[in-house]
């Protein structure tokens, strides 16, 4: 494996995404040390009106696509994460949504405490209230991007922006793909992490930004949403810390 860290953006709806996407990769060009950037398709490469802009953007950014083989009825979260995870040629592996912003020394911190083999990187995500393509977002400046981060609320657990080996994330067998639509998938694979947690924002005060937007389905009682309550009966009902057993990513 080469040294250094790999991104992995899973993407569900391009056209939806796309300004936020560009802003996404955007601020991974902004980081202070080299990384591979992948776009994980939640979807096949078809004759889509939005794929010319999105392979526009992957050219301009230097990232990676890599479809799905076929369509989905719901988003399969954990799978498109692990099929993107399947390209990584780094040491350290890292899923972001394309909605985030992330930190421009996200990646140089996370490197620096992963020297140590036995941790892994978590980092808060703060939802703040800037609209999508506002100029906050932009900054390359740490202190600007900390003060403007300070205007959102930090979302809670360990989703967008942890930072893991890549030999561990293999080990265990990726995300567990029985994870279908919204939940707890990054939460899952978080606990079963056999490492030592490092918080950035605790450690560091850094964090990542969420591009504001409406969040119809994200933000309802998790009661109220079918594949919560799913997702979370396949968490709380399993402490078998390796999934997956026939193969992760689309590979047996």
């Amino acid at each position: 494996m080469i040294p250094g860290l790999c991104i992995v953006v899973p993407l569900t709806h391009p056209k939806k995404y796309m300004e936020r996407l560009g802003c996404m990769l955007r601020s991974a060009r902004r980081q202070t040390v080299d990384v591979d950037v992948v776009i994980s398709l939640a979807w096949p490469i078809v004759d889509r009106p939005e794929m010319g802009e999105l392979l526009q953007l992957a050219v301009d950014y230097d990232a990676v696509i890599v479809p799905m083989g076929h369509p989905y009825d719901d988003f399969p979260p954990a799978f498109a994460r692990n099929l993107g995870g399947r390209w990584c040629r780094r040491e350290f592996l890292t899923f972001c949504d394309a909605d985030s912003v992330l930190h421009p020394k996200f990646a140089e911190e996370s490197l620096w405490e992963l020297e140590c083999s036995s941790v892994y990187t978590t980092i808060k995500t703060m939802m703040t209230p800037y609209p999508v393509g506002a100029p906050e977002y932009e900054t390359d400046s740490s202190e600007a991007f900390l003060r403007y981060a300070q205007a959102g609320r930090p979302a809670p657990g360990t989703g967008c922006g942890t930072v893991v080996p890549f030999k561990v994330y293999e080990e265990l067998g990726g995300l567990d793909e029985r994870f279908i639509g919204y939940g707890p998938t990054d939460w899952d694979f978080t606990r079963r992490l056999p490492l030592e947690r490092v918080d950035l924002t605790e450690d560091y005060g850094i964090c990542l930004m969420h591009q504001h937007h409406d969040r119809t389905m994200q933000d309802k009682d998790p009661n109220l949403v079918e594949s919560r309550r799913r997702n979370r009966e396949i968490m709380e009902g399993s402490s078998d810390p390796i999934r997956n057993r026939n193969g992760w990513g689309g590979v047996k």
